[in-house]
């Protein structure tokens, strides 16, 4: 009973920290889907990093560990965090070029057009 009554707690305090904020204040479907230069780089990279890296990491670095040593756990953590980088590099690039684009795919079709996409 205390999991659940702390779980609805938290429900109700969240719930109600976003109704009365005004910074989440939605206008219009584009300030739904993008949070267009409304985040920093770091913001962002933190963001992808999360969703790209997941709960797995917990078992996947040992067995990298167990099979390839030391050497192996480095080669998986630049493999993890290269992306990020390239990340870093293009988004300016992307922006200037794409001001009201959302995905990769838009940016992609622009560049490239659309047989690419």
């Amino acid at each position: 009973a205390i999991v659940f009554s702390t779980l609805a707690a938290f429900l109700i305090a969240v719930v109600a920290y976003v109704r009365l904020n005004k910074r989440f204040d939605i206008t219009n479907r584009d300030d739904y889907f993008a949070a267009r230069n409304s985040q920093g780089a770091f913001s962002i990279m933190m963001n992808f990093f999360a969703s790209g890296i997941g709960g797995w990491t917990f078992y996947s670095v040992p067995e990298v560990a167990t099979y390839a040593g030391s050497l192996g756990v480095a080669g998986y953590a630049l493999s993890v965090i290269a992306p990020l980088v390239i990340l870093d590099l293009v988004t300016p690039y992307m922006r200037k070029n794409l001001p009201h684009g959302v995905t990769l795919q838009d940016f992609v079709t622009l560049r490239f057009g659309h047989s690419m996409s």
